[in-house]
């Protein structure tokens, strides 16, 4: 699908896909990490409406028993992959704002972290600018 959408925008040679495990396949550090991991709790799976669990494997949903599983991995194993002054944008979960902005903190104690809101005021995405 990520192929299909770089040809249809025209983007398909400033684009380079990596397939793997969360920032494993990265082969030298980036300036930019935009994410889109799984963030829903285990527990809340089942609630999930069918136009989405319908299309999707479960797997592109499940983020572990608090929904930050992955989040986490992400966090703890970015410092090496990120260039200096590098930012990370993560979506997340309309609740998870403070508890992922607290993940980036112990991971990037030096980064400054924010929030950013949905147009309802739901948390939707956290931002993080390392210096």
């Amino acid at each position: 699908m990520a192929r299909e959408n770089c040809h249809r925008n025209g983007v398909s040679e400033r684009v380079t896909l990596l397939n793997g495990n969360v920032l494993e396949p990265l082969p030298e550090p980036v300036h930019l990490i935009v994410t889109n991991l799984p963030y829903i709790r285990k527990a809340e799976l089942p609630t999930l409406p069918p136009e989405i669990s319908k299309f999707e494997p479960m797997i592109a949903f499940d983020g572990g028993r608090d929904g930050l599983l992955l989040i986490e991995k992400l966090l703890s194993h970015v410092e090496e992959k990120l260039l200096a002054g590098g930012t990370i944008l993560i979506e997340i979960g309309y609740d998870q704002g403070l508890a992922v902005s607290e993940l980036a903190k112990r991971y990037l104690p030096k980064a400054s972290v924010s929030v950013v809101t949905d147009l309802s005021g739901l948390d939707r995405l956290v931002c993080v600018y390392t210096k």
